[in-house]
């Protein structure tokens, strides 16, 4: 069973893979690239500021403590899994397209980038909820970071060659749940340091 859905995931990596256009190329490599997310990560930083204030900084700490979660998990599971990415596994490598032949490193089981990303993406979006106090600003929000920000990014893994698709779901589920406990953590450990609070805020 198990070789079988493995097979199923190395036939989906390369059907993704060989379904490329030069702007594909190019959009996708710099989707993949961080700095190219810098004015999302801007936007975020001055939205905590303007509504949480003065408590801003604690929320700002909460992404360094995500980011730790789940950049080391996601390492510590490649080193024990093992799992080679496509453009190193002997068996496939050849038929891997890659853009610009960059590869990555070794091992590929979860993706660092899905993982981050995810978490990211989960965790601003709880703490930037109350912002949204109408339903169309909460679903541009989850368009902006769900839609064109974690699951473009998780694609483009996939796409580069440098991750299998199920590299890219295990790390979107193991970023989902970090984000959401770390936030989860900072209402029931710190509920006076982190209180959600709008009239709170309002008031400040």
């Amino acid at each position: 069973m198990l070789e079988t859905i493995l097979s199923w995931d190395t036939q989906l990596l390369l059907l993704i893979n060989h379904a490329r256009t030069g702007f594909l190329d190019t959009i996708l490599y710099l989707v993949s690239q961080q700095y190219f997310w810098v004015p999302l990560y801007a936007a975020v930083l001055i939205l905590l500021i303007i509504y949480y204030k003065k408590k801003s900084w604690a929320y700002i700490l909460l992404f360094f403590i995500l980011l730790l979660f789940t950049d080391r998990s996601s390492v510590m599971i490649k080193n024990n899994i093992k799992r080679l990415r496509p453009c190193h596994e002997p068996a496939i490598a050849s038929d891997v397209i890659r853009v610009k032949n960059k590869c990555g490193g070794k091992y590929s089981f979860v993706s660092s980038h899905a993982t981050n990303c995810t978490g990211f993406a989960v965790l601003a979006w709880f703490l930037l909820k109350p912002l949204a106090n109408k339903k169309w600003k909460k679903w541009i929000m989850g368009i902006i970071l769900f839609g064109l920000y974690a699951l473009p990014v998780g694609y483009s893994r996939v796409y580069l060659g440098v991750h299998y698709p199920l590299d890219v779901f295990f790390g979107t589920i193991l970023g989902a749940l970090l984000g959401y406990l770390v936030y989860w953590g900072s209402q029931k450990i710190f509920p006076k340091l982190f209180a959600l609070s709008l009239k709170n805020n309002n008031n400040s």
